[in-house]
């Protein structure tokens, strides 16, 4: 009776001593995944919090490139509208052959001039004027039909809506990209420019006798974005003051109406 009593504890302490070393084993292999575990998730929050400060410091790079870029642009726009013979050119009907002259004149003595300030985004720019009916850029002056048939054209817009654009008001606007065909180029393929436009006079905002268009090449735009797109795989969109997008990666995503308004 008690010889049996007394092997039942010692298999009891047998089988108590078993679980404690199974138990401390267990921990000792717990143990270091669990250092591991909490390694791991610590290193990943330092790695993802360096990369998103790393995109977030390469991207205000970008942005204040293109922001840079942008005031050149406006700043070039200033001095031609404040030109005082563009003034002129404003006013005049340009119906006989020295008033014609005036445009020439223009085109190549300011115009010409102006193209060689341009930075790397702009591709060409122009001005139209209203009451002569004529578009002028470096080193050409037609009128208004011709230069939208044979030189310059959108696909979305007909003449006629082209033409109410050129005197609809706009404050140093830029337009959403649109694509552009260049008809008078010998590499005639279409290509996707940001409009920028200023009405003119710059002073009035009810009776527009013309328009200055800057054609921005949206490419030279994706040249600056393309490396902070390639880092994460992420798309970069360009969007105004007024919640408007302006220029997306090519394949990107649309973003809704409510995304935009919060942006």
């Amino acid at each position: 009776m008690f010889s049996f009593i007394r092997k039942k504890n010692a298999g009891s302490k047998r089988r108590s001593l078993f679980i404690r070393m199974l138990v401390s084993n267990c921990l000792l292999l717990l143990l270091p995944i669990i250092i591991w575990f909490v390694f791991y998730t610590q290193f990943e929050h330092i790695m993802k919090a360096n990369a998103e400060r790393s995109n977030l410091g390469m991207l205000e790079q970008m942005r204040l490139n293109i922001d840079s870029n942008l005031k050149d642009i406006e700043h070039l726009s200033n001095q031609m509208i404040l030109n005082p013979k563009l003034r002129y050119l404003l006013d005049t009907q340009s119906k006989n052959l020295s008033e014609r002259y005036h445009l020439v004149q223009f085109s190549r003595d300011y115009l010409k001039m102006y193209s060689h300030m341009t930075n790397n985004f702009v591709y060409d720019f122009y001005i139209f004027l209203d009451r002569s009916d004529s578009v002028i850029k470096p080193n050409l002056v037609t009128d208004s039909h011709s230069f939208y048939d044979k030189y310059y054209s959108f696909d979305h817009l007909t003449y006629e809506e082209w033409r109410k654009q050129m005197i609809s008001y706009h404050s140093q606007a830029y337009l959403p990209a649109a694509t552009l065909q260049r008809n008078s180029s010998l590499k005639n393929d279409p290509m996707k420019v940001i409009t920028f436009m200023q009405s003119l006079p710059v002073e009035d905002t009810s009776t527009i006798k013309g328009s200055l268009v800057v054609l921005i090449d949206e490419a030279k735009i994706h040249e600056m974005t393309r490396k902070i797109e390639s880092a994460n795989g992420s798309s970069v969109y360009i969007v105004d003051q007024n919640h408007e997008l302006i220029s997306s990666t090519p394949g990107a995503s649309p973003l809704s109406t409510s995304i935009l308004n919060e942006l």
